[in-house]
This record gives structure tokens, sequence and C-alpha cells, in this order.
């Protein structure tokens, strides 16, 4: 009797713990797949809110109402919001992201011009971030409530507390004169 009951409580606790995979498992592909559809959406509607008419970018100052009109409607304007969602939602799920206006190309074409780039620097700033911080963190474990401690706290509290943009600044003014093109790509 006792050890029926045992066996009750564990296979209970087994089917619970199943449960739990399950709904975590649920949760996440949840998550995984409403997020993005909530933030492109959101992205959507809030572009559509600007006060702005997207169309007089396209026309010059002097042109009149005609061609505005003539450019909402080329560019689908015109049309429903829920419209121009449903053709903007498909379009994105095809892989087009539409056409950069400051760069007159595809946007896809932009973003893969500078994924080089923005991948060398990920992999520059990880490694920088490992060959820094862990011998740092080594030596104020070692030396720890000592002077060296004190110091290198007080230097990487300041770091880290530094707007980023100056540290972006500084970096940008004096390492790509003299890093090898192998550690950052030049931009073309």
């Amino acid at each position: 009797r006792v050890l029926r009951s045992r066996c009750r409580f564990a296979s209970t606790r087994a089917v619970s713990a199943l449960s739990v995979a399950r709904l975590a498992a649920v949760l996440w592909l949840g998550v995984a797949v409403f997020a993005p559809c909530l933030v492109l959406s959101v992205t959507f509607v809030v572009t559509r809110l600007a006060p702005s008419d997207a169309a007089a970018f396209f026309v010059p100052l002097s042109a009149g109402a005609a061609e505005v009109t003539r450019i909402r409607a080329a560019l689908g304007l015109d049309q429903w919001i829920f419209v121009q969602y449903a053709r903007w939602s498909v379009a994105l799920l095809h892989g087009d992201l539409g056409e950069s206006f400051s760069l007159h190309q595809p946007v896809a074409h932009a973003l893969g011009d500078a994924l080089p780039i923005s991948v060398g620097l990920g992999i520059v700033s990880l490694a920088l971030t490992f060959l820094i911080g862990v011998p740092v963190g080594m030596v104020q474990a070692v030396r720890r409530n000592k002077l060296v401690d004190r110091m290198l706290t007080v230097a990487t509290t300041v770091v880290s507390a530094a707007p980023r943009f100056w540290i972006a600044l500084a970096l940008d003014a004096g390492l790509p004169y003299g890093t090898p093109s192998w550690v950052l790509p030049r931009p073309v």
C-alpha cells in the first residue's frame, strides 16, 4: 500500500513535469510567433500615423496636388489601410523589404552590403570583451580589497557609466587608423 502511493506520487510528478514542459514549449512558440508579428504590426501602424504624407517626400516642392495624388496612387497609399497592411505583410513574408529612399536600391541589398561590417564589428567587440574583461576580473578576484581592485573598480564603473556614443566616438577617432583590414573591414 505504501509502495502504491509512492508510485502514484512519482507518476503525478512525472505527468506534471511533462505538462510544464509542454506548457513552456507552447508559450515559447507563442512568444516566438506572436512577438515579431506584434512588433511588425506596431511598426506599420506607427509609420502610418506619422503626421506627414509619405508621397510628399517624392515630389519636388513646386509640384502640384495632382502630382502628389499620382505618387500616392503609385505607392498604394490611396488604398484602405487594411489593404496596405495585407500587401506589406505578404511582401515582407516573401522577403521584399522595400526600396531604400536614400540609397535608391532594395533594402535587402543595403542590409547585405552592411552585414560583413556589422559581423566584423560584433566579433571584434566580443573578442575585446573577453580579452579585457576576463583578465580584469581575474586580477580583481586575486587582489580583492586592495588598491589594484579599487582602481579597476573605479575604472570599470567610469567606462560602464560613460555614454556609449562617447566611447564610440573615441574608438571611431582612433581605432580604424592602423587597424588591419582583416580585423575591421573597410566600408565601400
